[in-house]
């Protein structure tokens, strides 16, 4: 839309400066194309310099956050564990029946964010590859 965009202002300013329509509309052309370019690079940088940092660096701090959460969890478990062997109070029983549960969507959590990870670093190269694909359809139209 840019590009359209700024191909209106030169047709524009070329009528008002007398520049003959074939001129403008070569101009307009180069200019879309050059515009082309800057955005199929700019995806590509985007891609590579944020996009996959930001999110590698999500995943992992989501990952050890939820470690820690786990090594926690379990610590608590083995705190409680003494405790549950007499059956005497109803509410203990229910925390420990939730710690249990905590725990479980924890390990089913990590277990999701660690294949998440691998899945982004393994699709890594095959992301950047169809970005400069992209960027080289460009430059050859």
């Amino acid at each position: 839309m840019f590009a359209r965009l700024m191909s209106l202002m030169l047709v524009t300013l070329a009528s008002l400066s007398g520049v003959a329509w074939a001129d403008t509309h070569s101009m307009a052309g180069q200019y879309d194309q050059s515009a082309t370019n800057q955005a199929a690079i700019s995806r590509l940088l985007r891609y590579e310099q944020l996009e996959h940092q930001v999110r590698v660096r999500q995943l992992e701090a989501g990952i050890q956050v939820t470690r820690a959460e786990i090594a926690a969890m379990r610590r608590l478990q083995q705190q409680y564990e003494p405790a549950t062997r007499f059956k005497g109070s109803y509410g203990f029983s229910i925390t420990t029946e939730r710690l249990a549960v905590d725990l479980l969507a924890a390990e089913l959590r990590l277990r999701n964010l660690t294949s998440e990870l691998r899945a982004i670093r393994r699709q890594y190269p095959v992301q950047l590859r169809l970005l400069a694909l992209e960027f080289e359809q460009t430059q050859a139209r």
